[in-house]
């Protein structure tokens, strides 16, 4: 049975024998994506653990809500949804509004670009 036969066979039941196979198909791909954000060094004082548990409820909503009949690879719609689920858990989690986490990450582009061309690493505050 090639897989896009088991999607719609999965549609069409809702096996659990099916839907498990997916997950531990697709679990590696999680990870991976949960490594990816990991390394991003977001400061939420979270596990890489947490992130691949994120990424797993994530990966199960889109395995609930693929419709493989719209010729679109599931890896490339996981991908938005496993993505999504950690980023909402962390902003859930984060008492920083996004605006202020958005407003940081342009003075942090910005004060590397300058340390960039000028050759020297600012003190960043350091002594405060």
């Amino acid at each position: 049975m090639t897989e896009k036969e088991l999607w719609i066979e999965y549609k069409a039941t809702k096996d659990k024998g099916i839907r498990d196979y997916f997950i531990e198909k697709y679990y590696p791909f999680v990870k991976h994506v949960a490594g990816k954000i990991a390394v991003k060094g977001i400061d939420y004082n979270l596990e890489y653990d947490d992130l691949v548990g994120y990424g797993t409820i994530g990966l199960i909503d889109a395995i609930e809500r693929f419709i493989p009949e719209k010729n679109v690879g599931f890896l490339t719609y996981a991908n938005m949804r496993v993505m999504g689920a950690i980023y909402d858990e962390l902003r859930k989690i984060s008492i920083m509004p996004r605006s202020l986490r958005a407003d940081m990450k342009k003075i942090e582009i910005a004060t590397e670009t300058i340390e960039n061309e000028t050759g020297k690493k600012s003190n960043r505050g350091r002594d405060c």
